[in-house]
């Protein structure tokens, strides 16, 4: 969707992925701006030669250590699939044989797809499943 808007347009929504601190998803947009927050008070603290502190809060070396962790975790993801990726450019390619797995078949797309769901299942639906769960087993209110 992003190609059918204008360039500087399709810029917007770019900028909002990358930083990753717009609102617009649930709790995404959030924490991420207060890991901004925490970085920018500690900066500022450095700066002005003050005590770094947030809500009242002194923000400290701990805190820090985890919000530059959680702002590098990120980039690393993405510079790991990218070494994968590289990785396998370098090997020569293998003729097939006749107990060659293909991977250009129906069959291999269907395990493909049983695999994204199966493991995005696994990583993401026992946490989206909690609320509801929940909410079910919670007190039942009564009217009155």
């Amino acid at each position: 969707m992003h190609d059918s808007l204008n360039p500087i347009a399709g810029l917007v929504p770019l900028v909002g992925m990358w930083l990753n601190c717009i609102w617009g998803g649930v709790g995404v947009g959030l924490i991420n701006l207060l890991i901004y927050l925490i970085v920018g008070a500690f900066l500022a603290g450095l700066m002005v030669g003050r005590t770094p502190e947030y809500l009242g809060k002194k923000v400290e070396t701990r805190e820090m250590k985890l919000a530059a962790l959680a702002l590098l975790i990120h980039p690393l993801m993405i510079l790991a699939p990218i070494a994968f990726a590289a990785s396998l450019a370098t090997k020569e390619a293998t003729p097939n044989y006749r107990g060659t797995l293909r991977t250009d078949t129906i069959t291999f797309g269907f395990v493909l797809l049983g695999t994204i769901l199966l493991v995005g299942a696994l990583l993401f639906l026992p946490v989206a499943a909690l609320g509801p769960v929940a909410e079910h087993f919670g007190p039942i209110p009564f009217g009155g």
